[in-house]
């Protein structure tokens, strides 16, 4: 039989030999290739904004931006810049342990810390420039906490569960759904201790004012969000309503698998099925299931909620990122289930493990083979070693150029040019959404002149274009060559 789940108290000599064991295997991942690929549009627009943050104008997430600011003053490469996020994310490989610890026994505990080291998503968001680990570290802690609070309620512990949820929160906004969780909990457990539960209503109340000033900046950006990338993004649906499992387990991301054949498709939505079943089994089981189980069960799944109704009735935010935070008590979830099954029938509950490493391998080994990222470090490679005196770069884009790698890498002495500032000449941000195709070939020729762009190229042009495979950016270069390449273009 189990071992019944513990108190949050300090790891204990045998604790720790696991534990290690899973922390390195978690870093031995994280660490590997972690500076290879180049940084992304989010990641530069991560360092955009952390350069310019001040308590003034906090924005919508102003703790990972601070605390991005200040790491950005030690040291400015790309390994550097997203080892934050793997720091934050091995500390939640603890904190994890810890909790499928308290809430069921050691062996969950150790399982569900792998499943965590082992998710390719995992490792992918801990090795880059975002704030999806810092947010998962601290909504960890901060449930821990809560868990230590309502097995001995103390103020201090109250005032450490609070200032926690706070912390995760101005992270990333939508960890305030866990706090939604915290709610149900606290009433479901003290509905019938009104005097208790009043107190942590107060407590409660004094946390929404701490987070009121942070409140305009979410709505700011939650009405541009919704109206804008969001919208072109599908509901779920019957059939991948229960793909994140996969995606936080074992395959990101999870969408790949329709470029792959319908047969590994197919086999991949069994796949997602067994996970199901392994999550309800751990909640279902009455006989091994502790009651602390069932609040990790809140947590996992109260969250989500939300999201997926808002999802079918306006835009759609099932995107597996945006509730990362769930992914923890998912794997404490699943390990509990396969602990389970592995007692009633032990053949069966090995089959099962052996499977999900089989899963987990395969997933791994996609992860590390493929690209994700635009390859800016070979582009800026590529016209260093190729490029000719008199060359001109011009780079083709219609994003902002803070979202825009090239120039990051780039360590040439040719001329370079920035296409996207055709839209924008004058930091005018109500042309931001504005494309090239949009501007008239006078336009285009005046503010070219005002770069100082000659009026025919002597020598070499090259073209850096993120998208060229798109045949609407291809039109928009086709329109674009003619205007900048000057009479001798054919």
């Amino acid at each position: 039989m189990p071992r019944s789940s513990e108190s949050v108290v300090p790891l204990s000599q045998s604790d720790w030999l696991p534990l290690v064991v899973v922390l390195l295997i978690a870093s031995g991942l994280r660490l590997y290739h972690l500076g290879t690929e180049s940084l992304w549009i989010d990641e530069m627009l991560s360092l955009r904004d952390a350069s310019s943050f001040t308590w003034l104008e906090p924005g919508y997430r102003p703790l990972y931006y601070f605390l991005l600011q200040q790491w950005m003053k030690l040291g400015n490469g790309d390994m550097w810049l997203r080892s934050l996020a793997l720091l934050f994310d091995l500390v939640s490989v603890v904190l994890i342990f810890q909790l499928g610890r308290c809430v069921v026994n050691r062996a969950v505990g150790t399982i569900a810390a792998l499943m965590f080291a082992l998710s390719p998503m995992l490792i992918n968001h801990a090795q880059e420039i975002r704030m999806y680990s810092p947010a998962v570290c601290f909504s960890l802690a901060g449930t821990l906490t809560l868990v230590s609070a309502l097995e001995h309620i103390r103020p201090s512990r109250i005032m450490a569960w609070l200032v926690l949820r706070v912390l995760a929160t101005i992270t990333f906004p939508l960890n305030v759904l866990l706090i939604g969780a915290d709610v149900l909990l606290l009433v479901w457990l003290f509905r019938d201790r009104r005097r208790l539960l009043s107190g942590f209503g107060i407590a409660l109340g004094g946390m929404g004012l701490v987070l009121l000033p942070l409140v305009p900046f979410v709505l700011e950006f939650a009405a541009k969000f919704v109206d804008g990338w969001a919208a072109a993004l599908k509901p779920p649906n019957v059939f991948n309503i229960m793909t994140p499992l996969v995606d936080f387990s074992t395959i990101w991301p999870s969408y790949t698998l329709t470029q792959h054949g319908l047969m590994l498709q197919v086999g991949y939505g069994l796949y997602t099925l067994g996970l199901t079943t392994l999550v309800g089994l751990a909640i279902g089981d009455d006989q091994r299931a502790t009651k602390r189980l069932y609040w990790v069960a809140v947590w996992a799944i109260a969250p989500v909620i939300p999201l997926l109704l808002l999802s079918w009735v306006s835009s759609s935010l099932w995107v597996p990122r945006y509730f990362l935070f769930t992914a923890p008590y998912v794997f404490i979830l699943m390990a509990q289930g396969l602990v389970g099954l592995y007692q009633r029938q032990r053949w069966l509950g090995i089959g099962v493990a052996v499977l999900y490493g089989l899963a987990v391998t395969s997933g791994l080994g996609y992860y590390y083979h493929t690209t994700y990222r635009d390859d800016w470090k070979a582009a800026a490679a590529i016209v260093v070693a190729q490029g000719q005196p008199g060359d001109l770069v011009i780079q083709f884009a219609d994003i902002p150029r803070a979202e825009w790698g090239f120039e990051r890498y780039y360590q040439g002495d040719l001329s370079t040019y920035f296409g996207a500032d055709l839209l924008d000449p004058n930091n005018d941000l109500e042309r931001e959404n504005e494309h090239i195709s949009e501007l008239s070939p006078h336009d285009i020729k005046t503010i070219l002149t005002g770069w100082g762009w000659p009026d025919s190229i002597e020598s070499r042009l090259w073209l850096v274009c993120r998208d060229c495979g798109n045949p609407n950016t291809m039109a928009q270069v086709e329109q674009f060559l003619p205007i900048v390449m000057g009479a001798g273009y054919t």
